[in-house]
């Protein structure tokens, strides 16, 4: 179904998990066991339940999405007359901000990978990559390398929904990329002539998601950095930062992969706090 529907490999998973709690939670209250008959009043105590269990709200939407999508193409299939969902509303989750870093801290995060041993080369290149490109994890590991144009300082990158997307590197990623792809990476390659860009201690393998969370996080505990850090953040910071020294919304969504431009004015929110707050510290007439 989402395969069909050209939805990436993570949302559909990840609707697959929701449409399956869904029959889960039919058949356990012995309400309709075929998810074919399931009818509007058995998806609306399915969401109340979800609430009732404690299911954070962008959750619970998301499940509702999940179910959308699914019956609407059961639908378009033939295999259902109506779509269940059509008369729920998608409810309304407050939008949170992204936690963001100041760029002291980023710059030490970065930095945070020491030594010259193949795995500090590669996590120093990694790390600079993801705040210079904005990339997601999973566009991080993807890479191949033929998706990096060093000498004109230009990355290719498949976003959500196998878009493909140009993005600026900057320079001292550029020196990273440079130097983990001389030194270090022939090292872990190992003589196997994998096209991957960066390859896990194993050899020529992909570096999982997971893998590359745990990076992040060892980083930020190295730099005295804590709380909930991840690949992601860097990605906020990357918008964040570029956003206070001037960038435009438009060219940001650009770079960032977003097909609408409302998910990246989200930034815009996290800029005007520091700005409050600046005026604040140093209006006289505060």
């Amino acid at each position: 179904m989402a395969l069909a529907l050209g939805l990436s490999a993570n949302t559909r998973e990840a609707y697959r998990r929701d449409v399956s709690a869904f029959g889960k939670y039919l058949d356990r209250g012995g309400k309709t066991p075929d998810l074919l008959r399931a009818t509007r009043r058995d998806i609306l105590d399915f969401i109340e339940h979800c609430h009732d269990t404690g299911l954070a709200a962008t959750t619970v939407s998301r499940r509702l999405m999940a179910l959308r999508t699914f019956y609407g193409w059961l639908l378009g299939e033939g295999a259902v007359k109506s779509n269940p969902t059509e008369a729920i509303k998608q409810p309304r989750t407050a939008r949170r901000l992204p936690e963001t870093l100041t760029e002291a801290q980023t710059s030490a995060l970065v930095n945070a990978p020491q030594g010259d041993s193949p795995i500090a080369v590669r996590d120093r290149a990694m790390l600079e990559l993801l705040y210079s490109c904005g990339l997601r994890a999973s566009e991080l590991v993807s890479l191949t390398l033929g998706d990096i144009d060093l000498p004109n300082a230009m990355l290719r990158c498949q976003g959500k929904g196998d878009k493909v997307r140009l993005v600026p590197i900057g320079g001292r990623a550029v020196e990273s990329i440079s130097a983990y792809i001389q030194s270090a990476r022939p090292a872990l390659d190992k003589g196997r002539g994998s096209e991957i860009l960066f390859l896990s201690s194993r050899g020529a393998r992909r570096l999982s998601r997971q893998m590359l969370w745990h990076i992040v996080h060892d980083a930020a505990v190295e730099c005295g950095i804590w709380g909930s850090v991840h690949p992601h953040t860097l990605r906020h910071c990357f918008a964040s930062h570029l956003l206070s020294h001037g960038a435009g919304i438009r060219a940001i969504q650009e770079m960032l992969g977003h097909a609408n431009i409302a998910t990246t004015q989200i930034y815009t929110h996290v800029d005007a706090d520091r700005i409050i707050e600046i005026h604040r510290k140093f209006h006289p007439r505060r």
